[in-house]
């Protein structure tokens, strides 16, 4: 079983994956990172965690002492030059957000071939001025 999380710059999402399905599924806003030790609390343990942060160190600092208390060690997410057959094309490879890494990553992985992955977090979000 694995513990999928993503943490953006206002909401982490995160999945429990078993068997080629979601087996449970949730969201917090990430100035409410606290309320996920309760949630986490009543999961399965997982075998593995994987996490894929762009919010920064203060809220990977913060995730890492949750982690810490459930005793799950994260594998942390960071593009590299050449990963599970897709190569980043950045002159330096760290500066690819680790989401869209593991999302083109993911793509490859269904599609085994040329593929144009689209993402969009908050910085699309429509302006309430």
């Amino acid at each position: 079983m694995i513990l999928a999380v993503d943490c953006g710059n206002s909401r982490l999402k995160w999945g429990l994956h078993e068997n080629g399905g979601w087996r449970k599924t949730g969201t917090v806003l990430v100035s409410e990172l606290g309320r996920l030790e309760k949630s986490w609390k009543r999961l399965v343990p997982a075998d593995k965690v994987v996490v894929a942060n762009v919010a920064g160190r203060s809220v990977r600092k913060k995730l890492e002492t949750l982690f810490a208390r459930g005793s799950m060690v994260p594998a942390w997410v960071k593009a590299k030059r050449r990963e599970c057959g897709v190569t980043n094309g950045y002159r330096q490879p760290d500066q690819l957000g680790p989401d869209r890494w593991a999302a083109l990553i993911g793509a490859w992985s269904i599609l085994r071939g040329p593929c144009l992955v689209v993402t969009a977090g908050t910085a699309t979000r429509a302006s309430s001025s």
